[in-house]
């Protein structure tokens, strides 16, 4: 099976949000998996990781950021 094209492309301003919200859902999503429920030593309320932690790590110095894009195969006829 031919596994697909993945692009890595710099996460632009107007995708930060959704970018944090993504992280958080992953996170969360993640911890139920591993742990079937929250976890007790969330950061705050409802998610796993705080999204202070998310921005920290997008607006650190050294940070380096792609969102992926997967793209899809040709259709063939």
């Amino acid at each position: 099976m031919k596994q697909p094209e993945v692009i890595l492309v710099p996460l632009q301003p107007e995708d930060r949000e959704q970018f944090i919200l993504d992280n958080q859902w992953a996170f969360k999503f993640g911890a139920q998996q591993e742990f079937g429920m929250r976890d007790e030593r969330c950061e705050e309320g409802e998610e796993v990781i705080s999204r202070k932690t998310i921005e920290d790590s997008i607006d650190g110095e050294k940070a380096t950021l792609a969102a992926s894009v997967r793209r899809r195969a040709p259709l063939v006829r």
